[in-house]
């Protein structure tokens, strides 16, 4: 076998050759690389966007939808507290009364309250209801009762009273007794929290 001499020239063109090859290779690969990364560079950018804008306008009407939803149920806690407050009030009033009206030995026939209205007193607040009520038994247990609700219910004022008597001939079968009704005024007090 023949062996080829081959000159330097040759070998460096060849190795030279090779690199280019190589070099183009490389840049080819590389400005594949940097092709893809820019696509996803954007598609990552447009996902963003995408995602900020969701998010932003979702939270921000969730945000809305919640703000408004608290107000709406604060005033409702509101309403239900004034409720509460009336009621509460209302049931030691009507408690008393008839605590007073049994240790007087009359009976209460009906009872009617007006709604809880605020006041001012001399600069100071103050929550007053109008109470209405009927009662029976004998005279002087009515008498005792109008004066004890005048003296003992001490949140209350007594506007008026009238006592009913019945005709001389059914007192003295004693088919009824005397019947008082009455107006009193009462009033509460709560500071603020």
């Amino acid at each position: 076998m023949k062996r080829l001499k081959l000159g330097k020239a040759f070998w460096l063109a060849l190795v030279a050759g090779v690199f280019l090859i190589m070099l183009a290779g490389l840049g080819i690969t590389r400005s594949q690389q940097v092709q893809e990364e820019e696509k996803l560079q954007q598609e990552i950018d447009s996902g963003m966007k995408n995602l900020q804008k969701l998010q932003v306008t979702g939270l921000t009407q969730q945000l809305d939808d919640l703000k408004r939803k608290l107000a709406m149920e604060k005033e409702r806690l509101a309403e239900v507290k004034g409720r509460l407050d009336r009621t509460v009030v209302s049931a030691d009033v009507v408690d008393e009364l008839f605590a007073i009206a049994d240790y007087c030995g009359v009976t209460v026939m009906a009872v009617n309250m007006s709604p809880v209205q605020a006041s001012d007193y001399h600069g100071v607040s103050l929550l007053a209801t109008t109470l209405s009520a009927s009662a029976t038994g004998a005279l002087d247990s009515i008498i005792s009762f109008v004066v004890s609700l005048n003296n003992d219910f001490t949140t209350g004022v007594m506007r008026s009273f009238s006592i009913s008597l019945p005709a001389p001939e059914e007192a003295a079968q004693q088919e009824s007794l005397p019947v008082v009704t009455l107006q009193m005024t009462i009033y509460s007090y709560e500071e603020a929290p």
